[in-house]
């Protein structure tokens, strides 16, 4: 049987009530408030307070604060005015009274249930109306990376298109050029059956050889007088030499040069033979990118590599993301980080864009204290984790974390604190975070100035970037309760950084 309070204290003004209720002596957890526009329950065992109130309140604009060994409840009036008392005249048939009362307590279960239901279904309406803005935002992302790709192609093809204007234009000079050459050939063969005609005709070919015999002739009579003509001016040359005293070297400088014979002429009918180095891209190798070439080669290698996999000898649940996911998780739980990591590279390997995995394993990097393997995994995850939305807000948040812890622990306390403040802006409200963010800051500034500053390192560093703590306020968002107490941190010399370390995303 409850024990009935009726020593409250009350106030008004034209638009609000103010209610205090002592608690005397009960724990603030188990206090539990009902109400509707008429009737207010607040219980809290083995005491009970009940209101039917003379008239009608706005019941959504309810606010509760516990505090002091108090209740304090502030309520909407529907209509602005000063009421004469709080409660309703009670009725004078005690049954009547019982079961008027019992309507109000039924009636206030109802629109509990109600609201409940409304804020439920807001709840729902609202993700679903962050997980469309986000499918939009993916689906405008691809769109515009299509109009770069067709930019490109469109701007390729106008190359291709001038390129190929030039090379018509120099396949018709190409063109006129053959068809000179194609007349000097009929001229060369116009020569060569004159030729055929004078080998057949022996009087004219000893004419044409006496015409030969005298043209050398006269040819070594003009080599003879440019010799004679070449002496006389050596003579005058070793003549002037021999007259100027500081001049003793004769040389003879009208030596002939000789000239490298002209390969002879090919034939018509000669073929060239060309090789070229093999080579997987049909550009040429002058025009080549080797780092991107090898990049893009390992990367197709991989892909065959992760195609040629025989998924047949896998069961299910080896297959299943979800159920890859919860494995590792609960081997995360049991204290085998090792095996997590093994569980989550195999679904890395088999589902290598889902960044749940990448930010799980940097959680067991940072305890296996593989911190720079875990920076890796915690950047891979926020680069996945595009484009930034509310629908993934909490992943980066967390992947943020995870990589500041990572910094912290490899005393990269300026990038640790970077990517803290990076997780602040996406849950500015988040007072742990806060509280990490100063501490580090504090630390940092303690050591640019070369103080030891005011961070005691057995009890402020506790607080420093606890992801348990963070974590746990973000599971008390999502499941709307309250009153859950963080747990402890563990401690470290300097700045002690164990935050970013659950995995249960």
């Amino acid at each position: 049987m409850p024990l009935i309070i009726k020593d409250i204290k009350w106030e008004q003004n034209p638009c609000e009530l103010f209610l205090s209720i002592a608690l005397k002596g009960a724990k603030a957890c188990n206090v539990n408030i009902l109400q509707s526009d008429k009737y207010l329950k607040v219980s809290f065992p083995p005491y009970l307070f009940e209101a039917a109130f003379q008239r009608e309140i706005k019941p959504d604009l309810t606010f509760v604060k516990i505090a002091d060994g108090q209740v304090c409840i502030r309520l909407e009036k529907a209509i602005s005015n000063l009421w004469g008392k709080l409660c309703r005249d009670p009725c004078e048939n005690i049954s009547e009274e019982k079961v008027f009362m019992r309507e109000l307590r039924n009636s206030a279960v109802e629109f509990s249930i109600k609201s409940s239901q409304e804020k439920r279904q807001n709840k729902i309406d609202d993700k679903n109306k962050k997980e469309r803005f986000s499918v939009k935002q993916q689906i405008k992302l691809e769109q515009d990376e299509k109009q770069r790709i067709e930019d490109c192609k469109k701007k390729e093809r106008e190359i291709f298109l001038k390129q190929l204007a030039k090379d018509e234009k120099k396949f018709e000079n190409d063109k006129e050029n053959t068809c000179e050459i194609n007349k000097q050939m009929e001229h060369f063969k116009k020569l060569e059956t004159e030729l055929s005609l004078i080998d057949s005709d022996e009087d004219l070919r000893e004419e044409i050889k006496l015409n030969a015999i005298k043209q050398k002739e006269s040819e070594l009579n003009t080599i003879n007088v440019s010799k004679n003509n070449k002496e006389v001016t050596e003579n005058k040359a070793l003549e002037y030499t021999n007259n100027d005293g500081n001049n003793k070297v004769e040389t003879n400088i009208f030596e002939d040069v000789e000239f490298e014979s002209k390969p002879k002429v090919r034939g018509s009918g000669t073929s060239l033979g060309i090789s070229f180095t093999p080579r997987v891209f049909p550009t040429p190798a002058r025009e080549s990118k080797k780092h991107e070439e090898d990049e893009w080669l390992q990367n197709q290698a991989e892909a065959r590599e992760r195609a040629n996999v025989d998924l047949g000898d896998l069961m299910e649940a080896e297959k299943d993301p979800i159920l890859i996911k919860e494995k590792g998780i609960n081997f995360f739980k049991q204290g085998n980080y090792q095996g997590a990591v093994n569980v989550f590279s195999h679904g890395i390997y088999l589902f290598p864009r889902m960044p749940d995995f990448y930010s799980n394993r940097a959680a067991c990097h940072l305890k296996l204290r593989n911190f720079f393997k875990s920076l890796d995994d915690s950047s891979k995850a926020l680069e996945l984790l595009t484009p930034p939305v509310d629908a993934n807000a909490q992943d980066r948040l967390k992947a943020h974390v995870r990589r500041g812890s990572a910094f912290c622990e490899l005393e990269c306390y300026v990038e640790g604190l970077i990517e803290m403040e990076a997780a602040l802006k996406i849950e500015p409200n988040n007072g742990k975070l806060q509280t990490d963010c100063e501490n580090i800051r504090k630390y940092v500034q303690a050591n640019v100035d070369g103080k030891d500053g005011n961070i005691n390192k057995d009890d402020d560093c506790e607080n420093l970037n606890n992801c348990n703590e963070i974590e746990e306020e973000i599971k008390i968002k999502k499941q709307h309760s309250c009153d859950e107490k963080p747990s402890k941190m563990s401690k470290k010399k300097d700045v002690v950084v164990t935050h970013g370390s659950d995995s249960d995303d």
